[in-house]
């Protein structure tokens, strides 16, 4: 384990609390939550709050509603069925009934915004949101979700904060899931146009590689890989590829898997070209 991860956890959890208890089995074996573990041990606390795992009742769920729930309408014509849930599996009743059936109106609501919303409450009434805006800022400020992803782990926080459960066999890339596309999305369709950048700090043959990925993301959730930008460079020449690439791909967003080392690269580059970036 990245001890320094732990020590931030740790951290957290002196400052806020311990925010979501220890996934454990039925012979107690720890399932999810082992950093958080390792934190309370740190902290020298002596109990933490646990949550069994029993998959049988997620079965039976999605078989109570099957079997019993869809009889008790008075009209099966006319009837409706609302689901109110937090998604916490892939395999939940929420993903059971999508699973079966595409006629359901579906309302997800991140904690967290993934993109600006408009979200219609009537026909004359609306609730907007920005991208990165909390869901409810007075219950649940960023700096508790914050707090939160860190002490249970992007997986577990992107499924049951975000609506966005991963398969069981973990958020691996399937190569089924990758598919050809003959035409991009049309404009009206684009959520936002990104730029994942994974850079090297020197260029020469021995040194790794500068890599930077161009995508473009619909109103549907998909992903268009537009460009791929690979090469050794050094600082100069990097700096200038990364502000020659966001002014060709005119990104909304630049992401990076190491933003305390880029950042001020980034802020560079969008201070030559304002209001391209954030």
């Amino acid at each position: 384990m990245d001890l320094r991860e732990i020590g931030k956890i740790a951290a957290s959890i002196r400052q806020l609390g311990f925010l979501n208890p220890i996934l454990v089995d039925d012979a107690d074996m720890v399932l999810a939550g082992h950093r958080r573990l390792e934190a309370a041990r740190l902290e020298g606390l002596d109990q933490v709050p646990v949550v069994r795992f029993v998959p049988e009742k997620r079965s039976a769920a999605n078989q109570w509603f099957t079997n019993t729930l869809l009889s008790r309408l008075d009209d099966k014509r006319t009837g409706a069925i609302v689901v109110v849930m937090q998604r916490v599996h892939i395999g939940d009743l929420t993903g059971f009934l999508l699973g079966q059936s595409d006629e359901w109106d579906v309302l997800s609501l991140p904690a967290v915004a993934h993109s600006d919303e408009v979200i219609p409450l009537s026909p004359d009434r609306t609730y907007r949101r920005k991208a990165g805006e909390a869901l409810s800022p007075k219950r649940e400020p960023l700096i508790v979700l914050d707090a939160l992803k860190l002490q249970i782990g992007s997986g577990a926080f992107s499924a049951q904060y975000q609506w966005s459960p991963a398969p069981p066999s973990g958020a691996m890339v399937k190569r089924h899931w990758v598919v050809r596309y003959s035409e991009l999305p049309p404009a009206s369709e684009r959520l936002f146009t990104l730029q994942s950048w994974d850079t090297a700090s020197k260029g020469g043959p021995d040194n790794d590689w500068s890599v930077c990925t161009t995508w473009i993301v619909s109103q549907k959730r998909m992903w268009y890989l537009v460009d791929v930008w690979r090469r050794r460079v050094d600082y100069p020449a990097l700096k200038e590829n990364v502000f020659g690439l966001a002014k060709s791909g005119m990104q909304d967003a630049f992401w990076s898997r190491t933003p305390e080392r880029e950042l001020r690269l980034f802020r560079s580059c969008a201070a030559r070209s304002p209001g391209s970036s954030r």
